[in-house]
């Protein structure tokens, strides 16, 4: 797997907000499994825990599989995400996974 992204800024958290619901930012995959809109933070009223906090880190992670000659899509639903999810909670991580709106590919600090 490899880090797809890490800390944010307010207007790169903007951005993914974006995603899906303007024309601005639309989702380069839509319909995809995961869903049409990235996430519900704007970066501004709703802060991510990509963002930095107090201690000036941020607090969440998006990673990928790394394609291979069968799967060229990262976050292809085929690879094993329950498994990636099951790794990161026994780390004490919290997992998108578990999320209400899917987030398979986020690991944060509880």
């Amino acid at each position: 797997m490899f880090v797809v992204e890490g800390l944010r800024t307010a207007v790169r958290q903007n951005f993914h907000f974006n995603k899906g619901r303007t024309s601005i930012g639309p989702n380069p995959r839509p319909g995809h499994p995961f869903g049409d809109t990235v996430t519900d933070c704007d970066g501004y009223r709703v802060k991510s825990n990509h963002q930095a906090h107090e201690d000036g880190l941020g607090h969440a992670v998006d990673l990928a599989f790394t394609p291979t000659a069968d799967q060229s899509d990262p976050f292809a639903p085929t690879w094993p995400w329950d498994r990636f999810g099951e790794r990161a909670v026994a780390l004490g991580l919290k997992w998108g996974g578990h999320f209400p709106k899917k987030d398979l590919d986020h690991v944060e600090l509880p």
